[in-house]
């Protein structure tokens, strides 16, 4: 394990108990937001079951009791991470869950369907371009762990490291998971315990942004080269979140996820 990924397991301990504690706290506050906060949680079970059922030895390679925990784990954390990201976004003013409210207005300061779709589409050509240009440059391979991860999972599951409907499931759904945990939770988490309102709010994005970049350490060998390219990523998903809301970035993070899945082959020695 790397020392980045040892600070993300660290981090991302601390900010899972802080949110249960302050969860437990600020019950009261919370619990109108506690339905959003179980939809979301479903959302993503309803992504991670289908992901199981078309995994192809998932019964004989892995046992349901780790299945189930898993999946309630994962249910509990997105569940959380929505309630206190909306908490923390009516406190400090801002509409968690607003792109589709913004989309159905018609006043002029609303956000019109063209420039919402020119947004989004500019987004990701950027991010996917300089993904290619880094990665021509620098020539990344897997990192050893993700290589043996994935030996594993060819032999134990029958998961083909090659893009597929089963990658693009998974792939879309760890882009709604990091949006909810990261930029919905803990960005506004940030924002609101440090005060980091209106002009100030860039701040809260930069450490969520370092934060989420830390998260994906290990993958690829320079490590470096992981962290350049998910950054500024990472930079344009937090301002997209001030913007236009979670419905947003979880679309261009979505997106962008599934360009790169065919794209990688041709990117990453030993993919």
């Amino acid at each position: 394990m790397s020392v980045l990924a040892a600070v993300y397991g660290v981090l991302s301990l601390l900010f899972g108990l802080l949110f249960l504690f302050d969860c437990v706290r600020f019950r009261k506050e919370i619990n109108s937001y506690v339905k959003c906060g179980i939809l979301c949680g479903l959302i993503f079970i309803a992504f991670d079951m289908a992901a199981l059922a078309l995994t192809p030895n998932i019964l004989s390679g892995m046992p349901i009791y780790l299945l189930a925990t898993h999946s309630f784990v994962a249910f509990v954390k997105v569940t959380v991470f929505t309630c206190m990201g909306m908490y923390c976004c009516a406190v400090i003013r801002i509409d968690a869950f607003s792109t589709a409210r913004l989309l159905r207005k018609t006043d002029n300061d609303s956000l019109m369907p063209g420039a919402f779709l020119v947004s989004v589409a500019t987004t990701v050509a950027l991010a996917v371009g300089y993904s290619v240009v880094l990665f021509r440059l620098t020539s990344p391979q897997m990192s050893a762990l993700l290589r043996e991860v994935s030996a594993e999972q060819t032999a134990s599951l029958g998961i083909s490291d090659r893009p597929s409907f089963l990658m693009a499931l998974a792939l879309i759904e760890f882009a709604f998971a990091e949006e909810i945990i990261f930029r919905l939770g803990i960005q506004n988490y940030l924002a609101r315990q440090f005060k980091l309102q209106g002009g100030r709010y860039w701040i809260a994005i930069i450490l969520t942004t370092l934060f989420w970049s830390i998260a994906h350490a290990n993958t690829l060998q320079p490590e470096w080269v992981k962290i350049a390219q998910v950054f500024p990523f990472g930079l344009a998903l937090g301002f997209l979140f001030r913007k236009y809301g979670t419905e947003t970035c979880i679309l261009v993070h979505g997106i962008f996820n599934l360009v790169m899945m065919f794209l990688a082959p041709y990117l990453i020695n030993g993919h």
